[in-house]
């Protein structure tokens, strides 16, 4: 996965349109692993059919766009 040109280093990527609301930017210093979150999300980063980052059917966008892949497409992200 590559960020649009333009994109600035570190930016945060968000969701398109930002269905989730206002999400706290506060940094989490431990995620308790008994609940095991990353296994509960990572199956839900995929790759369009177009080659666009998605979580859960939606964009993963920076200030500058899309995030896109060349090559894969239909795919998971890990």
């Amino acid at each position: 996965m590559r960020p649009p040109e333009g994109s600035k280093v570190g930016e945060r990527l968000i969701l398109e349109g930002n269905p989730a609301g206002e999400i706290s930017q506060t940094f989490q210093e431990i995620l308790n692993p008994k609940k095991k979150q990353a296994e509960k999300l990572l199956p839900l980063l995929k790759a369009n059919n177009l080659g666009e980052g998605t979580f859960n059917g939606v964009k993963l966008v920076t200030s500058a766009g899309v995030i896109k892949c060349a090559t894969l497409k239909d795919c998971g992200i890990s």
